[in-house]
């Protein structure tokens, strides 16, 4: 049995109870990839002197930053395109701070199709009034040249539109009202996300008093709570984590169809990723599922966790939507002094594990025929001081690179050989 989406260029077909991404020359693979292909990586306090010594003076930008036109940090790219092709690894992840025109040429990569930074690990986060036709024009301005950037590119793997958005309720020892709903409930009455939470809250309650009682506010009527700026001090938690998980079904829906409308209408028959999204033991939100399922090509998941705690959960999902998983970000790591409280990625002893859990990590997936590819995090080390505003984690970042270039060689060893037998391991998935 054979199933698949026509595309002119990357595409997905079901061979035998395995799924496959497929490149435009009509060849079968899984998508082994990279994350944290950085430059900022490169430029710490501890290796910035040798990174300019090695690749040149023109790495950087006189503000100290990575120049992108520069021809140092084309040199950097073509060591980084050496040892991917040694390792094993055909794609470059979500995590990958590279020029557009030096992306592809033989390797896959995600398109980051970012319009708005709602990532919770954000210094700067800001979240948006999605409702809104300002919204709305905004994603189609910033999509549109995104698009025809990456059209007649054959080695876009798909466009990802954010990383780890807050697509959860709040936990129970949070306030009890999500805090993008928080943002649009406390905007004026005339705003398009405050009037989209209070025709819902309408839906959801018998009267504005009841509203008020379970948000412990003095409001009296409907106007009242229109002019109701604060909403952090829900009374009722239960409720108020009800509300907010209906009012995140309406920001899920209106996000990824403003976002999928540009894409589908600019670059037809492109894959749509979508967020790369966190998942756990409890899966992913219900109300998120048949979202996911009606907008995106694959479930686009990020978990640190050994597969064997993974497998059920993401089988459930795979079966639950019909799509195949992408594992977009997890990693195995040696604890180091110099990382900040600690390095990412699932702990282990030593390199050599690292490497060995890798294997595993690997076959397992590969076996299950629903997994169509996994991003690894990351390729080069991080260490304090390398905190970048856009994403203050990097000074964690474990990888297969000291942040000096060395290889940690045991595991690159463990690692070359699971690579090369993904193909094998997939194309018999395991009932």
């Amino acid at each position: 049995m054979s199933r698949s989406y026509a595309a002119p260029a990357v595409s997905l077909r079901e061979v035998n109870g395995a799924w496959w991404f497929v490149d435009a020359g009509a060849q079968l693979f899984v998508s082994l990839g990279l994350n944290h292909v950085e430059a900022p990586l490169m430029l710490g306090p501890h290796n910035r002197r040798r990174t300019l010594k090695r690749y040149g003076a023109d790495f950087v930008l006189p503000d100290g930053t990575p120049n992108p036109e520069g021809e140092g940090l084309r040199r950097w790219l073509k060591r980084v395109r050496v040892d991917m092709g040694v390792w094993g690894f055909n794609t470059l992840g979500y995590h990958t701070m590279v020029p557009q025109q030096l992306l592809g040429n033989g390797l896959h990569y995600v398109r980051r199709a970012c319009t708005c930074g709602i990532e919770p690990y954000r210094r700067d986060v800001a979240y948006p009034d999605i409702f809104s036709d300002a919204f709305a024009s905004d994603v189609e301005r910033r999509l549109t040249p995104v698009c025809a950037e990456v059209r007649e590119d054959p080695f876009c793997l798909g466009y990802a539109f954010a990383d780890c958005p807050p697509w959860r309720v709040p936990a129970a020892n949070a306030p009890a009202t999500h805090p993008w709903i928080a943002h649009l409930a406390s905007a004026p009455a005339s705003t398009a996300g405050k009037q989209a939470w209070l025709q819902l809250l309408r839906e959801r309650h018998e009267s504005a008093e009841a509203v008020a009682k379970t948000y412990g506010l003095q409001a009296a009527d409907w106007d009242g709570l229109a002019a109701t700026d604060d909403w952090s001090a829900a009374t009722d938690p239960k409720t108020a984590r009800a509300d907010s998980e209906a009012m995140l079904a309406q920001l899920a829906e209106r996000w990824y169809h403003v976002h999928c409308e540009v894409v589908r209408r600019e670059d037809p028959f492109r894959l749509v990723l979508g967020d790369k999204l966190v998942c756990g033991p409890e899966g992913l939100p219900d109300y998120l599922v048949p979202i996911v399922a009606r907008y995106t090509d694959v479930l686009y998941i990020q978990w640190y966790a050994r597969f064997d705690e993974q497998v059920e959960v993401l089988r459930d999902l795979h079966q639950r939507t019909g799509l195949p998983v992408l594992l977009g970000d997890s990693s195995f790591s040696v604890h180091l002094d110099c990382h900040s409280p600690h390095s990412k990625g699932i702990p282990v002893a030593n390199h050599l594990e690292v490497g060995e859990s890798y294997a595993g990590y690997l076959r397992a997936a590969m076996e299950t025929g629903f997994v169509v590819g996994w991003h690894y995090c990351g390729y080069i080390e991080g260490r304090k001081g390398v905190t970048p505003d856009h994403d203050p984690t990097l000074e964690r970042q474990c990888g297969l690179l000291d942040p000096f270039e060395n290889e940690h060689a045991d595991a690159v060893a463990w690692l070359r050989g699971a690579n090369d037998h993904a193909n094998i391991w997939h194309a018999r998935p395991i009932p």
